[in-house]
């Protein structure tokens, strides 16, 4: 197996993403780990999302992947915007297509710059792995599951307390999938 280059030159939040997409597609291409084929997928927020006086979780336009029954799955992702500390976010993931899960483990950690506002963790679909009422700018979310009928995965969010003032997720904001067995 050939060894996959290192990036050079990357600035955080600039040129990630080319890097990011080069590495998938080489994994994606030959690699094989123990013997078992690795699959990595990734995707970013195709519209920036804003929402007021309004706390019903919605789809974040791109931010699904399809998964395959049977399979174990690491996520890896991250939200970035703003919200009022009297709005704040939350997050969950939930099924679409049929997409049902024998297992999962996520946890969110909602940030406002340095400051860790809330970590909170889920074992299943539709639960808010964020729900604070803080300033956030970044959430990030890492954790597995367990296919048990395949469909797509979909990460939606919302305001955690209803406020005139918006939350929003800022482009830039990503999900990925690792399939590990």
């Amino acid at each position: 197996m050939a060894a996959l280059p290192l990036f050079t030159g990357v600035i955080p939040a600039e040129g990630l993403t080319d890097g990011l997409n080069v590495l998938i597609n080489q994994i994606n291409a030959n690699v094989t780990l123990a013997g078992l084929p690795q699959s990595v997928a990734a995707v970013s927020l195709g519209t920036a999302f804003s929402l007021a006086s309004n706390t019903t979780l919605a789809n974040l336009v791109g931010l699904a992947l399809p998964v395959v029954a049977g399979a174990t799955y690491q996520i890896h992702g991250q939200l970035q915007g703003t919200a009022a500390a009297s709005g704040g976010i939350k997050a969950a993931l939930t099924a679409a297509s049929g997409l049902t899960l024998t297992s999962a483990n996520v946890t969110g950690m909602n940030y406002n710059g340095t400051t860790l506002n809330t970590q909170t963790n889920v074992t299943a679909l539709a639960a808010d792995f964020s729900n604070s009422a803080a300033a956030y700018t970044n959430l990030y979310f890492d954790g597995s599951f367990v296919v048990n009928a395949a469909g797509t995965l979909q990460l939606q969010a919302a305001q955690n307390t209803s406020n005139a003032t918006a939350t929003t997720v800022a482009l830039g904001s990503y999900m990925s999938l690792i399939r590990i067995a």
